[in-house]
């Protein structure tokens, strides 16, 4: 499977990326929402999932959500989080995201992965 990767924190995208790739999937990595939506603008490669935080510079994790959804793409996207609004949180479920705490937990954040391998 195909995971865009965003995160400003690189330790973090790091730690992520190798728990991801450890599954087997393949991992393309930002550094915030905006070069996100560029990557996902200009790539020819299928996204299948994104997962991103939501505390970022430029553009937050919700604002790549909302406009991954204004371009009418129903990529599935899990939000992580060490501490969001409750605003932006509530912004995220309306718009089917699942949103996870920071510290991961990767046995939870691999579940919600699996569950998107398995649609």
């Amino acid at each position: 499977m195909n995971i865009l990767l965003v995160d400003d924190d690189l330790f973090v995208r790091e730690l992520l990326r190798d728990v991801l790739l450890s599954q087997g999937h393949f991992i393309f990595e930002r550094e915030n929402g905006q070069l996100a939506l560029d990557y996902i603008n200009s790539t020819i490669e299928g996204i299948d999932l994104i997962v991103s935080d939501i505390n970022m510079p430029i553009l937050n994790g919700v604002e790549l959500a909302q406009s991954v959804r204004a371009l009418g793409k129903s990529t599935p996207i899990i939000l992580i989080t060490a501490y969001a609004s409750l605003k932006l949180i509530d912004i995220a479920r309306k718009l089917n995201i699942t949103v996870l705490g920071k510290p991961i937990n990767f046995s939870l954040l691999k579940q919600h992965v699996n569950k998107v391998e398995l649609c």
